[in-house]
Formats: C-alpha cells, structure tokens, sequence
C-alpha cells in the first residue's frame, strides 16, 4: 500500500501476510490510525526499509504484536502543509501493549510516546529510536531479551516510574538527555544477561521539555556494567549503581553525581 492519502482503520488491523506487503514503503501515506489491535507481520526485510511510512502522524491505540522486525517512520517536516487539509504531525504514538519476540525500529522528527508496558507478556528482541525528535515513556515496564534496547533521541519519563530488563546480551543504551515530568519518577535498569547500562546524555537535568530537574532515582542492577558518559546525574532520590561502572568514558570531562534528597 502506498500513496498521498491517509488510514483511518477503526477495528483491528493486520499488515501483512507475506514479506513483502508494506504499508507506504514507495511512497508515503499521510497517516495511519488504528483504533483496536494491530498485528505487524510484514516486517522490514526484502528490500524494504520501512514496514509502515507515513509524512505524519501514525496512532495505534489497541496492543501491538510484532510478528516480525518491524520499522515505523513518520518522516515529514513539523511545520509543514499538511496533504488534502489534514492536520500536520509526525507524532508516532502507541497508547496500549507492544509484545512479540521481534525487533522494534521507530523514526521521527516528532514524539515517540510508548504509553503501555512493552514486552510485558513476550519481551521484544530490541527497540531503537532514532536520534531526532523526543521519545515519550508512559509505560511502567520494558521488557528486552536479544540484542539492545537504545534511545537515539531525548527521554522524558512522563507518567510512571520505569523499568527497563535486558535479559539478552544486549546493552540498554540512553545516547541524549534523560529527564521525568512532574513527579520525579524512578528509572530501574536491570541487565541480567550481563549487557552495559550507558548514560550519554545529561540525566536529571531538566533539559528536556516539559520536564523538572532530577529523576526520582536511579538503580542498575549486579549484572553488567555502568557507563556514565554524561556530566551531569541528578535525582531527588538515591543513586544506587550495584554494578561495575565507568565515568567519563565519552569525554564529558568532569562528571557530578546529585541527590537532593
């Protein structure tokens, strides 16, 4: 499926039954909404870069299996006119459950919000964002177990405190800015199958719109390892890092650890 128009699909919605069934890879739709459940079984293999592409907005509502690796991209403008009058965005925003044994590649100049707990029932293999744009954490839990769990672009904790479980090898990598909204909520990483938990951005700083100074806390477990390659960790609450650690290793010069609490 390709083309300038939009999706509007109220019900459920499966996209794909074959590899090569896409949505928008030649050319972009508008936008995809999908007000129950969705299923992604095409993937992103044969040659195609995206398994869903749109200029703006993508909405899926209902929980959502990945059947297979799966990349959503929203790679329009913000600012831009719109396509027959609609309104403008690239937002890509998962208001329920993400499961299945599959990776998950999101790309957008807009907010990534991931409102509900991922990996609760079938933990993914790994889930990237890209290194624009905002990705918004509403889910309490994440749940990872293959290759890595990275955020390219800047974090805001926005309605729940945060576990992050890497039982694979992989590492769970934090490249930019960590900061919570309004309540100062906690960030728990635990890489039990011995992957590297690493900070590249400020955390805690309050550099990220809408946000307050200071996470609530910050824990990593035994496990692993720690890579503090920002200068600045600030929380309200405790530091705990029960791991071995690294600081400095990005060149962030002289690092401060602080808990105002």
């Amino acid at each position: 499926t390709s083309g300038v128009e939009g999706l509007a699909i109220t019900g459920n919605a499966v996209f794909g039954n074959a590899a090569g069934d896409f949505v928008g890879n030649t050319a972009a739709l508008e936008f995809v909404t999908v007000t129950g459940t969705t299923t992604f079984n095409a993937g992103n293999g044969a040659g195609a870069v995206n398994t869903v592409r749109t200029t703006g907005i993508q909405t899926y509502t209902g929980a959502v299996t990945l059947g297979a690796a799966t990349t959503i991209t929203s790679d329009s403008i913000p600012g831009t006119p719109a396509i027959d009058g609609a309104t403008p965005g690239n937002d890509v925003t998962f208001t329920s459950t993400i499961n299945g044994a599959n990776s998950l590649a999101i790309n957008t100049a807009g907010t990534t919000s991931l409102n509900g707990a991922i990996g609760g029932t079938t933990p993914l293999t790994s889930l990237t964002t890209d290194a624009v744009g905002t990705t918004s954490i509403g889910a309490g839990t994440i749940n990872l177990n293959g290759s890595t769990g990275t955020f390219n672009d800047a974090v805001l904790l926005t309605t729940a405190n945060l576990t992050i479980t890497e039982a694979g090898t992989g590492n769970v990598t934090f490249a930019a800015a960590l900061d919570s909204a309004a309540g100062n909520f906690t960030l728990t990483v635990n890489t039990t199958g011995g992957g590297n938990t690493i900070f590249g951005g400020a955390v805690g700083s309050g550099a990220v719109a809408g946000s307050v100074v200071g996470l609530g806390s910050v824990t990593t477990d035994a496990a692993g390892s720690t890579a503090i390659n920002c200068g600045v960790v600030k929380t309200t609450g405790a530091q705990t890092y029960n791991d071995t650690g690294t600081i400095g290793a990005g060149g962030a010069g002289v690092t401060t650890l602080t808990s105002t609490g």
